[in-house]
């Protein structure tokens, strides 16, 4: 059974804005959709093909569609907003990161938060922290781009859109690959664009199961 054409659009919408939005540096894709009750039927899906698609295909049909509108178009405004004023570029990702912060809150605490909620918190964050302290200054400061460093993002990609929070165009910025992939996008270079679904499917295939 089909959705209105009002909820069409909306998911539209959200597909775009999370598209949009795993594209962004310090913006999670995988956050987004938990905001927007998307991530449990992706993960379905992405578990067990067969049974989530008859499940949810009307749903994520709309949402698959804007997502991939909002990656590509959320590539070319990056190059844009960079061309024009990068400190004005990142004063944008700052906003953007805390704006999503109170909705995630309120959803990561509607069955309420334990000791242990806390705890994986700070754990959580402390790691991604020297995460990405190390790659921006420890042994892999830059990375040559190419068809190992386009598989690298679309592994980091794949992984950020099974663990929500996982920024992983933070990661590619501090490496030196996020400027290539994002002007491979724009131009539909398939010699990024390919080693970057390779990279996306392996880890998806991998840890959606597991996850």
């Amino acid at each position: 059974m089909g959705f209105p054409l009002k909820t069409v659009l909306l998911r539209l919408v959200q597909g775009f804005i999370i598209g949009a939005g795993g594209i962004l540096p310090g913006i999670s894709g995988g956050v987004l959709s938990v905001i927007f009750g998307i991530y449990r039927p992706v993960m379905e899906v992405l578990a067990h093909p067969l049974n989530g698609l008859r499940r949810h295909l009307s749903l994520l049909l709309p949402v698959g569609a804007g997502a991939i509108l909002g990656f590509l178009c959320g590539g070319g405004l990056i190059l844009v907003l960079f061309d024009r004023s990068e400190k004005l570029a990142t004063c944008l990702f700052i906003g953007l990161i805390l704006g999503t912060l109170p909705s995630l809150w309120a959803e990561a605490g509607a069955q309420g938060r334990g000791r242990g909620a806390y705890l994986s918190c700070a754990a959580s964050f402390f790691a991604l922290s020297a995460v990405l302290l190390y790659a921006q200054y420890g042994a892999f400061y830059t990375m040559r781009p190419g068809f190992l460093g386009f598989l690298f993002c679309g592994l980091l990609w794949g992984l950020s859109l099974i663990v929500p929070g996982m920024t992983s165009s933070s990661i590619l910025m501090a490496v030196g690959l996020f400027t290539p992939m994002a002007e491979g996008f724009a131009r539909l270079d398939m010699a990024v664009i390919l080693p970057w679904l390779l990279g996306m499917a392996l880890i998806v295939l991998t840890l959606a199961r597991a996850w």
